[in-house]
């Protein structure tokens, strides 16, 4: 529990939906709310991949306009919340006797093939780089080769 924030493996109110990329997550909650996930996988003995690293838009019904309308998360604003995320994956790895991490590349993300109805990319390249490399980078870990980012735990 960190204030108003905790770990969560669900979260009790509001509607909203998370494409999940792995099959292992962890959800930072603010007031019982998801705002943001992180979503991994083992890789073999001794590695953890992290496929995804996301905030979390709800929906809500807007009775006025008699639909529903998405809602950025709240609580984010001023918290590290990436490096929160990946921190606890690096300490589920250091419990569970895993010695890397790997961040995947926005190169690798399938997000940025996926096209929505208007043909617009669901997440362009660039912000795929933003928020995964760039992250990946500043949180100390290592491009290889295949272009994901690895660091030892």
């Amino acid at each position: 529990q960190l204030g108003k924030y905790s770990l969560e493996k669900f979260t009790i109110k509001d509607n909203y939906r998370i494409n999940s990329d792995a099959p292992i997550g962890i959800n930072l909650c603010y007031e019982r709310s998801a705002t943001a996930v992180v979503k991994f996988e083992p890789i073999g003995q001794d590695v953890l991949f992290i496929k995804q690293l996301q905030g979390v838009r709800r929906s809500q019904y807007d009775s006025k306009q008699k639909c529903q309308i998405k809602i950025s998360s709240r609580g984010l604003s001023g918290l590290d919340w990436r490096r929160l995320l990946i921190d606890q994956v690096a300490e589920v790895a250091r419990e569970c006797n895993y010695t890397t991490l790997i961040v995947q590349s926005g190169h690798h993300n399938r997000w940025i093939n996926v096209l929505y109805e208007n043909q617009t990319v669901h997440l362009p390249l660039e912000l795929a780089l933003q928020k995964y490399d760039a992250v990946a980078e500043r949180l100390g870990f290592t491009q290889r080769e295949d272009r994901n980012w690895y660091r030892q735990v």
